[in-house]
């Protein structure tokens, strides 16, 4: 949005507040007079209506509730942390069968000032109905806490249903705990000598199965087996480990058994010997010793050493093969060991196997057991509970303050309601006039007349006084000083800054319908003309209710529109000369019965060009637009059209009205609002005072004296 869009939703809104509080400043008393009937009714409400009084307690819903039984298959205790709990509380404070006994265990039904207003006799639902609608329980919210509240229009009956209500609910609870304790431990009688039958029953049958199997200790046994599996298992894996690692020397062995002895140094178990190690070190240290005698002496007395080298060479070659005899008598060894090893592991599994079978069956029945013995000293236990329970009374709700005794009425509340009454009138004071002013069709403001119609407003005529004769409408002659009279100085001034590069000389003032103002402001619009020294001319036009010759002719019949455009007559001889100087009026004629036929000749087009030629301005008064087309016709032979509407103007009328105009070629320049009253008229107005009026005028105010048809009489003209 940009800011020409803000600023024109500104102004809009500015004008609608506007105009909103100037229907609620014009209809003050209608506010004013709201209030007080609705102050007065509010008086009235509280000085009759009866006294209510209000008995208030609190109860508090303890948070364990001291619950001695546990859920046991079909018993199943209430949990009061839940928040269901609480509203199951609140909604039973309330409920029909506590209502009924608080009612018959109190007497109350037969009490006189126990609810005055139900008519005897009354049936039960009437009476727990009535009653139901003089009090309420509430939960406190984020608390434990619920608030019983009772209205009576006596305050000490108001108390004790209030204390007969909490009593009554903690004696039902207490009832309803006992029947529950009476029915839990009769269910447990039956559950624990069900139990201890069934209990019976489950180790008969783990005996038998003892002596069906000798009364081996199967738990014992079962574990030694485990403990000999594992063991064995251990075993196996040790001697196939050994075997796998044998196993590659023995196979490159068998390779190289056929080869020179040496070769067999390469395989890892026969070359990290220990002898084959000390052996292979002599053997170098001897063969470095030799070839160190050989070099320096060059003599064969070093054979002894070459001797001792080939003796150790010899001896490798013997720890070799003995070397691969005890490697392969260790894989065959080793072997051996893996294939008793696993022999033993699989009959060791084989008897792990038959004795799962065995305590599979003792497990279940041993299980059995167990869990009938656990769930038969449990009934026991919660028995035992049950009886103690029987004697205790669980109060799970605790009075956290008593109901008293009312001293002041809850209702009427005088401030509140009085309060409430006045706003109420308030309310109703300015939805009225806003009502009456939004179901109004007609223009508020000139400000929003202007918004409406999209055309700018050319002058605002105040409400004119009470007009005594027909000259009266004359106000810049009658009324020189007042609000009205300069009104049309500034709209003869918007007249003359319409059009700069041309002067406009013919100007046509019409109006939607009647009663607008049209005629008024046509004639001062004219005598404004006048006045500044214009040589002006008003025609009437407005043939089917001519108003013009009544006002300077006193309705004479005098020659005027019709006579010229039936060629009866000719302007100069039509046009009268008035008491006031440079004005001139062509009155309507004599009336026909097709006016309109008359205005849609081309004589007129002709007329108001003579016209023109001959005066200086030409005021042309048509007829309503809406009512008959003699406007239309006559639209496209002057050069400015003047709009007139009132503050009784339809918005929709006007719109309509223009549009015609528009469709005509002939759009209005702007509009003249009519008939504003209250503030615009200071508004839109700067009058002299009727002192300076007088005292620019000799001292005297001058009338307008009617001549005979022929001559007007005097006028003075203003000065």
């Amino acid at each position: 949005m940009n800011d020409t869009q803000q600023r024109r939703i500104d102004e809009s809104f500015g004008l609608e507040l506007r105009a909103t509080l100037k229907v609620l400043r014009e209809n003050a008393w209608v506010v004013i007079l709201c209030v007080l009937m609705a102050g007065l009714a509010g008086a009235a409400y509280v000085a009759w209506s009866p006294k209510i009084y209000r008995a208030q307690a609190v109860i508090r819903v303890e948070r364990e509730g001291h619950k001695v039984l546990n859920k046991i298959e079909d018993v199943e205790s209430e949990d009061l942390k839940a928040e269901e709990s609480l509203k199951t509380i609140e909604q039973s404070l309330t409920g029909t069968e506590l209502l009924l006994g608080l009612i018959d265990h109190n007497g109350l039904r037969q009490d006189p000032a126990f609810l005055p207003a139900l008519k005897r006799p009354a049936t039960d639902k009437q009476m727990v109905e009535a009653l139901g609608k003089h009090l309420s329980a509430r939960i406190r919210y984020g608390t434990r806490l619920i608030d019983i509240t009772v209205e009576d229009p006596s305050p000490v009956m108001a108390q004790r249903i209030a204390e007969s209500l909490i009593r009554e609910f903690i004696q039902e609870e207490g009832q309803r705990h006992e029947k529950v304790s009476e029915l839990a431990n009769s269910f447990l009688l039956q559950q624990a000598e069900r139990l201890k039958a069934k209990l019976a029953k489950s180790e008969a049958a783990l005996q038998a199965y003892r002596e069906q199997n000798q009364g081996v200790p199967l738990e014992a046994t079962q574990n030694i087996v485990v403990a000999k599996l594992g063991e064995l298992n251990h075993m196996v894996t040790e001697a196939k480990g050994a075997r796998l690692k044998l196993e590659a020397d023995y196979a490159q062995m068998k390779k190289l058994r056929n080869g020179p002895p040496t070769a067999l140094l390469a395989i890892p178990s026969i070359g990290s010997s220990p002898a084959i190690v000390a052996l292979e070190k002599s053997i170098t240290e001897k063969a470095a010793e030799a070839a160190t005698l050989t070099e320096t002496y060059k003599h064969p007395f070093h054979t002894g050493a070459v001797r001792q080298l080939r003796e150790l060479k010899a001896a490798l070659d013997r720890k070799a093969l003995a070397a691969a005899e005890v490697l392969a008598s260790a894989y065959e060894s080793a072997a051996a060991t893996e294939q008793k090893m696993e022999e033993a592991l699989q009959k060791q599994e084989q008897v792990a196997l038959e004795l799962n079978k065995v305590s599979i069956a003792y497990s279940v029945l041993l299980r059995e057991v167990e869990t009938d013995r656990a769930l038969w000293e449990s009934v026991l236990a919660r028995l035992k509970e049950t009886d103690v329970a029987k004697s205790v009374q669980q109060d799970a709700i605790q009075i956290v303050s008593r109901p008293l005794l009312p001293d002041q009425p809850v209702w009427p509340a005088k401030g509140r309601v009085l309060l409430i009454s006045l706003l109420c009138g308030m309310a109703l004071g300015c939805s009225l006039p806003l009502l009456a002013r939004a179901l109004d069709a007609s223009f508020r403001t000139p400000d929003e007349a202007e918004r409406r119609l999209g055309m700018p407003i050319l002058g605002v005529i105040p409400k004119a006084l009470k007009m005594k004769s027909h000259d009266d409408c004359l106000v810049l002659v009658k009324q020189r000083g007042s609000g009205a009279a300069e009104s049309f100085r500034s709209l003869r001034a918007s007249l003359f800054l319409l059009r700069k590069d041309e002067t406009c000389k013919t100007f046509l003032f019409t109006s939607a319908v009647r009663l607008e103002g049209k005629s008024f402001c046509a004639i001062n619009c004219a005598v404004a003309f006048a006045q500044q020294g214009l040589k002006t001319l008003i025609v009437d036009a407005d043939l089917r209710l001519p108003s013009i010759g009544r006002i300077f002719f006193d309705g004479a019949p005098v020659e005027g529109l019709t006579d010229i455009l039936t060629y009866q007559t000719s302007l100069d001889d039509a046009a009268r000369p008035t008491g006031i100087d440079n004005l001139s009026v062509l009155c309507a004629g004599n009336q026909l019965s097709t006016p309109a036929e008359l205005l849609a000749g081309e004589a007129v087009g002709s007329l108001i060009k003579k016209a023109t030629a001959k005066f200086d301005r030409v005021v042309v008064n048509g007829a309503p637009v809406e009512a008959v087309s003699d406007s239309l016709l006559l639209a496209g032979h002057v050069q400015s059209i003047c709009f007139v509407i009132s503050a009784q103007t339809s918005a929709e009328i006007a719109s309509q009205a223009i549009r015609k105009l528009r469709g005509a070629c002939s759009a209005p320049i702007g509009f003249v609002f009519n008939g504003v009253s209250g503030r615009h008229d200071a508004k839109y107005s700067y009058q002299y005072s009727e002192e300076a009026c007088a005292h620019a005028n000799g001292g005297s105010r001058n009338r307008l004296l009617k001549p005979p048809p022929q001559l007007p009489s005097r006028l003075l003209p203003e000065q």
